[in-house]
């Protein structure tokens, strides 16, 4: 029931040293044990907790397991309020939706990029990316089809229950789908989800890529946590016919909206990583700005309350008839979805768009987890307060809820989060806009979230404090991969093949003149733009090679935050400006020079 493990290898942020070696799992028997087969090996994989020798936490699944613990006795306590007797069965549930991409493995191992960093440095858009839009609604490609339905047969044979199969908007991209579970299990099989598709997809001759943003220029992939909680089995977050009389209901999304308004910044943290920081905002992926959708109709419930005048709201059910009479009524929901919202209700549930597709749920719902429980604390102490000067448990509620979306409606938006407007709007607003992850990691330790992570005795300061010191590590290791791959293949690959076509075309040229063939126009164009916009890779690869060096010669005089600061103010601009050259090189070389396959042959299925 319990091993040990070499606690000091893994990043712990100083919590260990080297001869600080001791580390402890041991079985959590909430999450069940499974067997892994592969090429006729059976293994007992046992769901673990892992501390260290101290006590010092050292995984997520305890942080998890703990922070849902603090918010179901806080939901008990609300229950309690409403007539609950405080010994409900509180569920915590989670359904995740899985994106990723596959390609060929043949042209994978021709990526140095794709091996090495899980996306491509560089690559020039494709002739056919997503721009009309026909591979979401297609076909799944029958091999797709074939991997997939394997991957859903070992994932049941595991006890991971699937429900949904589909393209995803991007070529090569798809998607498949956990029905809801138990947040623990939830996050346990979704782990064992993304190691099943990728061991599948080598025996169909694809690597399944999980990398939030593998191609620039289309869709990134990421999954979607829906979060929701059960109260003895009923799901709390069912509105019912009349939202607006469901007072227990609106306790809870006034806790979310505080939860956002307070702790932003661990929302934005929860789903902040390096992969991320390339796909949040653009193409359906929603912004850093941490915001809630609620719908028209709880919109409209909101106002109400604060305005003191009842608790208004259209009916739950509308209908619309398609003009052909043999076809039936299609009910309509009271409000559409928002796919630019990082936090949507959709029904019955949060919708936490912004997760990255490599990520643990585990960091997100902690977040969401501990953060309501802070909330709820808070909603539970003013209705009580209330309630002791001789209000009803009704009246204190309106009351309350009156003050508490008045205070925290500023992160409701129904609008496009895309857009120039929202984003000053929300800076007016005071909501966080952290557009790097290392900008969120920076401000794990500070203010109001190192208060959030060391409530209900979730952390210790120090561990929060080391926490974030591995986040930072992790993105700086990770930065310094890609510079050197963005290096090594512009000096390699791309440059070498940029010179060997000049040559080639200044040969073509010269015969052209001698003679006396025209060639002065479009020909030594196509020459002088190859030429510049070689010298200027070239003098860009330089600065990005000095730049590397610099902070590996810096060596330990660097903490972890200010290696990942230089990284993410220095290395990455260059990286991008060095990108921009070498994809136009890409576009006008002869494309049997270059070394590694395009963008129209990665995705093409």
């Amino acid at each position: 029931m319990q091993g040990e493990s070499d606690a000091s290898s893994f990043p712990s942020g100083g919590m260990r040293s080297t001869f600080e070696a001791r580390g402890y799992t041991s079985w959590d028997p909430s999450s069940p044990a499974f067997i892994m087969e592969g090429r006729g090996i059976k293994t007992l994989c046992i769901p673990s907790l892992f501390v260290a020798y101290n006590g010092e936490l050292l995984d997520r699944k305890v942080p998890l397991i703990k922070s849902g613990e603090a918010l179901k006795n806080q939901v008990r306590r609300i229950s309690r309020l409403f007539g609950g007797t405080g010994y409900e069965n509180v569920t915590i549930n989670v359904g995740v939706e899985q994106e990723f991409f596959l390609v060929d493995a043949d042209l994978y191992r021709q990526r140095p990029d794709l091996i090495a960093c899980g996306r491509t440095v560089y690559g020039a858009s494709p002739a056919k990316g997503q721009i009309l839009g026909d591979h979401y609604f297609g076909a799944i490609p029958r091999k797709v089809l074939t991997f997939m339905a394997d991957a859903e047969q070992r994932l049941l044979r595991l006890g991971v229950p699937v429900k949904t199969r589909h393209n995803e908007a991007a070529p090569s991209q798809f998607e498949m789908t956990q029905l809801y579970e138990d947040s623990n299990i939830a996050c346990d099989h979704n782990m064992l989800m993304m190691e099943v598709l990728k061991q599948t997809a080598e025996e169909y001759g694809f690597v399944c890529l999980l990398h939030e943003k593998p191609f620039s220029g289309v869709n990134g992939s990421g999954k979607h946590n829906n979060w929701s909680l059960s109260v003895d089995g009923k799901n709390i977050l069912d509105m019912g016919k009349n939202p607006e009389n469901n007072l227990l209901f609106l306790v809870f999304v006034a806790a979310v909206l505080k939860a956002v308004h307070q702790y932003g910044v661990a929302f934005r943290l929860a789903t902040s990583c390096a992969g991320n920081d390339h796909r949040l905002g653009e193409s359906e992926a929603p912004p850093a700005i941490v915001s809630v959708f609620l719908g028209e109709q709880l919109d409209d419930i909101v106002d109400s309350i604060i305005k003191g005048g009842g608790k208004e709201g259209k009916s739950r059910k509308q209908f619309s008839k398609v003009k052909s009479s043999p076809l039936p009524l299609i009910a309509r929901d009271t409000s559409d979805r928002n796919r630019t919202s990082p936090l949507a209700f959709t029904g019955n549930k949060f919708e936490f768009r912004t997760v990255g597709s490599s990520q643990s749920v585990a960091q997100s719902n902690i977040v969401i987890n501990i953060a309501l429980a802070k909330t709820l604390s808070i909603i539970a102490d003013d209705i009580e307060a209330e309630t002791s000067k001789g209000a009803s448990v009704d009246d204190a509620a309106v009351k309350v809820l009156a003050a508490s979306f008045k205070a925290d409606k500023v992160v409701i938006n129904a609008g496009d989060n895309y857009s120039k407007e929202w984003e000053v709007e929300a800076e007016r607003r005071g909501l966080p806009n952290l557009k790097s992850c290392v900008d969120a990691f920076r401000l794990m330790d500070k203010g109001a979230t190192m208060d959030l992570f060391t409530s209900f005795d979730l952390f210790t300061p120090r561990e929060v404090s080391a926490r974030k010191d591995i986040l930072l590590n992790i993105y700086a290791g990770i930065l310094a991969v890609e510079a050197e791959v963005c290096i090594e293949m512009g000096k390699r690959m791309i440059v070498p093949a940029a010179y060997s076509y000049l040559r080639k075309l200044m040969r073509t040229y010269t015969e052209m003149r001698e003679i006396d063939v025209n060639s002065n126009s479009s020909l030594r164009k196509l020459i002088d733009n190859l030429a510049e916009n070689v010298d200027a890779l070239g003098e860009v690869l330089e600065m990005l090679e000095k730049e590397t060096f610099k902070i590996k010669a810096a060596g330990g005089s660097l903490t972890d935050e200010e290696k990942a600061v230089k990284y993410n103010k220095k290395i990455v601009p260059l990286m991008k400006q060095a990108r921009c050259y070498a994809d136009f090189l890409e576009k006008n070389v002869d494309e049997r020079l270059l070394q590694f396959p395009s963008y129209n042959r990665l995705l093409s299925m």
